[in-house]
C-alpha cells in the first residue's frame, strides 16, 4: 500500500512539473517627470501686498485695539490677510476711520482680491 502511495505521489508531482502557470506581466513604472517631493507656491500677490503695505499701515494707526492684546483683536484681528479681506468686503464702515491716502490703499488692496 505504501508503495503504491508513493508511486502515485511521484506520477502527481511528475505531472505538474511540465505544467506552466501563466503569471500577469508586470507594468512598466512609469518614468519619473518631477520632484517625488511637492514645490511650495508663491504666495498670493494679494496677501504679499497686505503684508508690505497694508498690515504696517494697520498696526500703526488701529493700534492697540485691533493687534494681540487689543480689545477688539478677538472680533477682528487685523495682523491675519484673510480677516482683513473678510471685513473689507462684508463691513460696510470698515474703512471709516481711514483718510486719504490709507483708505485709497486698502480701497485698491481690495480691488486685488480674488473673487470667493
Amino acid at each position: 500500500m505504501a508503495t503504491v502511495l508513493a508511486v502515485s505521489a511521484v506520477a502527481a508531482l511528475a505531472c505538474g512539473a511540465n505544467r506552466r502557470v501563466a503569471v500577469a506581466p508586470r507594468p512598466d513604472p512609469s518614468p519619473v517627470t518631477g520632484p517625488a517631493v511637492p514645490m511650495s507656491m508663491p504666495e498670493p500677490a494679494w496677501k504679499a501686498a497686505f503684508e508690505s503695505t497694508i498690515r504696517p499701515m494697520l498696526a500703526e494707526r488701529c493700534t492697540p485695539c485691533h493687534q494681540p492684546g487689543g480689545v477688539m483683536y478677538g472680533r477682528l484681528p487685523f495682523d491675519d490677510a484673510r480677516t482683513v479681506a473678510d471685513a473689507a468686503r462684508d463691513r460696510p464702515g470698515f474703512l471709516r476711520r481711514l483718510k486719504g491716502a490709507d483708505h485709497e490703499a486698502v480701497e485698491a488692496w481690495i480691488a486685488t482680491l480674488p473673487a470667493r
